[in-house]
């Protein structure tokens, strides 16, 4: 109800459109103030007669009087003036004459002085003018009531309005001022005013008056406080909202979820968000009832609280809370432990919400502690006493934080043992136990106590994934009993752990899956169980289920399967190796050169660690291998060696004293043009070791034939490829003229020189050699002894 009759809502900042009877100019026109101050007593046309004139007269006069009896402001009473005004009225009405504008208007003037500035005693005055001024104009005192209170307004006389409004809900017959909107109408412009006290002295005004406020009433009055237009600029104060909250609750006003809303989002945009938190919850406190206020809010509310208060302050609010509908819940538990860590805290919560901490409400303040690096120990035990079940997640933590609890050392088999019970412990809790049997051989009274605990932990809605040991609890301990001093005794541990992986379907990525193959390689005592574990953990149990490892996964275990320390004859078995690549061709993974690489580049280190150590049966069981390896290139359809691969399979041959292997290697990327400046080191590396002078020739001639770019690198292997064959001549030949003055770039540098000077020793030729560097190539001689 927000319009009357004809009339817009009146405010200080919008026009006010007048009725027809203002607008014929009755008393729409403000009086003069030269007429108003005047003591002008002038008698007007419609007189008819001398009696009528002199009664008109004094009715003038007692208006003036009255008038001037407002604006004295003196101490006197206004009211004998005014009831000289009714006297007259009532003398003059009897005449059948109507009154000027002008005294009308005088009238009005000193009626709504006295609504704005009137003394107390006067107040009854402006309950009596409604009728007064009615009879006088001629329209119901209804009427004129909202037309003069509308006008009020329009010029932005709020507390005249406010005085006139109040007055006129005790009239009987004015009933305007029992609108509630015309109420609106003035906290409106009150509210944008900023006008506290004023607020809450109309809303005990409308009270008074046994008029109800209702939701609107208090959007009302903080939309407009709240206004983004406002020219107050700054959201109010957050003292003045809670005075405002607390007067709507003397006043009865309901609580109003839109009026909530524009107090927090008005302070939200003003970046004043703890204002916005703190109004809200006063509000709420205050005027919230059971069934009105969202329970998620509250707890909302309350976690906002926790993150800042004390745990007391939260459990005073929280009790608060309560009596406005809240009932507790495991969402409102996590609300208002926030984010403590610490047992004493949730025994204090639980006591205090009457309900027990949820496993995942365990879970998480374990979590909290896990990243402080706290021990979760106590609430486990804690979680276990109170037959509150452990989830994957409490299990995890607490595993964690035992096996790494000395840091970047291993930890000790007491340790180690003592994890494993907690995963067992978890097991048997959960029923995960391999067999029924294990119950049936306890006593009677510890199989009673493991059923109960079974049920109870099977009755309390944790997710059915939540109830078995996650991957990264099979990581940990899987790491702790493969590093274990004595790892073969713990070796049927890890292959028990990887069999409950399988069993309870635990999905490993590729990187993990690897770690773990790869830890248990490493603790098996043969390559054939190595093997084994490997198989255990990544072949698919069943058809349905996808091969977990990806190329860099088993490129991972390749390359670790191939550095095991427990091969025989110290060289990797190639047969298992082949075995590996054919699961990789059978579950369509790439094989990359990478994947032949690792065990061709372990290969040729073992080849020269037996070269060195003149092991021959070892040397020829790397050469066999070495061979194996080439051979299943070349039967391998779906995959083309590169350049790199070729050299590195030759560079192998040549170290397992395989040289013809390693001339028809090159001799093949030779004719293909798909060698490359590695491939030259190589193959003269391999002529120099094989004591091959022709081979090492012949590949010179043709490098030099096909006019191939050598770096420098390719001219020292050269060198030293002439210096081993015992050529130390032809090398300074080489050395002092055709690696000089060339015209790709390439020129002899210190390596090349001192290359010379270690064979030159051996044959006690130290000297002639440093003579011909000094002769033909004095820069590098001078650059030589500098560094020397």
């Amino acid at each position: 109800m927000f319009l009357r009759g004809a009339f817009a809502e009146a405010t200080c900042l919008s026009a006010l459109r007048l009725s027809a009877r203002w607008s014929q100019g009755l008393y729409a026109i403000p009086l003069p103030q030269h007429l108003l101050h005047s003591t002008y007593r002038g008698v007007c046309n419609a007189p008819t007669s001398s009696v009528q004139a002199i009664k008109y007269t004094q009715f003038q006069d007692a208006i003036h009087d009255f008038y001037s009896a407002v604006t004295s402001r003196s101490t006197h009473s206004a009211r004998p003036s005014y009831n000289a005004v009714i006297s007259c009225l009532s003398t003059f009405r009897d005449t059948g004459t109507e009154a000027l504008p002008t005294d009308l208007h005088r009238l009005q003037a000193a009626l709504a002085l006295l609504a704005q500035h009137g003394r107390h005693e006067d107040s009854t005055i402006l309950s009596e003018a409604a009728k007064h001024m009615a009879e006088l104009v001629g329209v119901m005192p209804d009427k004129f009531g909202e037309d003069f209170y509308l006008r009020l307004l329009a010029e932005c006389h709020l507390d005249a309005a406010f005085e006139w409004l109040s007055r006129s809900a005790e009239v009987k017959d004015v009933a305007y001022a029992s609108d509630l909107s015309f109420w609106h109408r003035l906290l409106r412009p009150v509210a944008l005013s900023r006008n506290y006290k004023r607020i809450a002295q109309i809303l005990r005004r409308m009270k008074e008056r046994d008029i109800s406020g209702t939701q609107t009433t208090s959007f009302v009055i903080f939309s407009a406080l709240f206004l983004p237009t406002s020219n107050a600029g700054d959201p109010p104060h957050l003292q003045d909202v809670k005075f405002l909250i607390k007067t709507f609750v003397s006043c009865e006003l309901p609580y109003h979820p839109a009026t909530l809303r524009t107090i927090t989002s008005g302070y939200t945009r003003a970046g004043m968000d703890d204002e916005a938190g703190d109004a809200e919850m006063f509000y709420i406190l205050k005027l919230g009832r059971p069934g009105l206020v969202h329970e998620d809010r509250m707890n909302r509310m309350l976690a906002d609280l926790a993150k800042r208060e004390s745990r007391d302050i939260v459990a005073r609010v929280y009790q608060r809370l309560v009596s406005v509908g809240l009932n507790p819940s495991y969402v409102t538990f996590k609300a208002v432990l926030g984010i403590s860590d610490r047992l004493g805290d949730l025994k204090f919560w639980e006591t205090v919400l009457g309900i027990k901490a949820s496993p995942y409400i365990i879970a998480d303040v374990m979590e909290r502690r896990a990243k402080a690096n706290k021990p979760t120990l106590d609430l486990y035990n804690y979680a276990l006493s109170a037959s509150i079940p452990i989830t994957s997640r409490s299990l995890r933590y607490t595993v964690r934080l035992l096996l790494t609890s000395c840091g970047l050392e291993k930890p000790s088999e007491k340790i180690t043992i003592r994890a494993l019970e907690l995963y067992n412990d978890f097991l048997v809790r959960w029923g995960h136990t391999k067999d029924n049997t294990q119950s049936d051989q306890q006593d009677p009274h510890t199989r009673q106590e493991s059923a109960v605990a079974e049920d109870q932990f099977k009755s309390t809605g944790v997710q059915e994934k939540h109830r078995y040991p996650d991957v990264t609890t099979y990581q940990l301990l899987l790491r702790a009993v493969t590093s274990a001093k004595n790892a073969l005794k713990y070796l049927p541990v890890a292959v028990s752990l990887v069999e409950d992986m399988r069993r309870f379907q635990v999905e490993l990525d590729s990187q993990t899956a690897s770690s773990v193959v790869i830890l248990l390689m490493e603790s098996s005592p043969s390559p054939e169980e190595a093997f084994q574990m490997y198989r255990a953990v990544v072949q698919p149990d069943n058809k349905n289920r996808q091969m977990i490892l990806n190329e860099e996964g088993y490129v991972a275990i390749i390359d670790a399967f191939s550095k095991l320390p427990t091969w025989s004859d110290r060289a990797p078995s190639v047969h298992l190796y082949l075995e590996i690549l054919s699961d990789m061709r059978k579950h369509s993974i790439a094989l990359g050169p990478k994947t032949y690489t690792l065990v061709i580049a372990q290969l040729a280190r073992l080849a020269t660690k037996v070269s060195a150590e003149d092991d021959m049966a070892a040397r020829e069981t790397v050469a066999k291998a070495i061979a194996r390896i080439h051979n299943h290139l070349n039967l391998n359809p779906s995959f083309t060696p590169d350049t790199a691969l070729w050299n590195q399979l030759m560079d192998a041959y040549q170290r397992a004293g395989c040289f013809a292997e390693a001339c028809r290697i090159w001799q093949m990327l030779f004719t293909s043009a798909r060698f490359n400046r590695a491939s030259v080191s190589v193959i003269l590396d391999a002529c120099a070791y094989a004591q091959a002078y022709d081979m090492a020739v012949r590949v010179y001639g043709a490098l030099n034939e096909v006019e191939f770019p050598m770096n420098v690198k390719n001219w020292n292997t050269y060198l030293e490829c002439l210096c081993r064959l015992g050529r130390l001549d032809e090398a300074m030949k080489v050395l002092c003229l055709e690696m000089t003055g060339r015209t790709d770039g390439v020129e002899p540098d210190k390596e090349s020189a001192r290359i010379l000077l270690k064979f030159a020793m051996g044959e006690n030729r130290e000297g002639e050699v440093r003579s011909r560097l000094k002769r033909f190539l004095p820069k590098l001689y001078h650059s030589l002894l500098a560094s020397s």
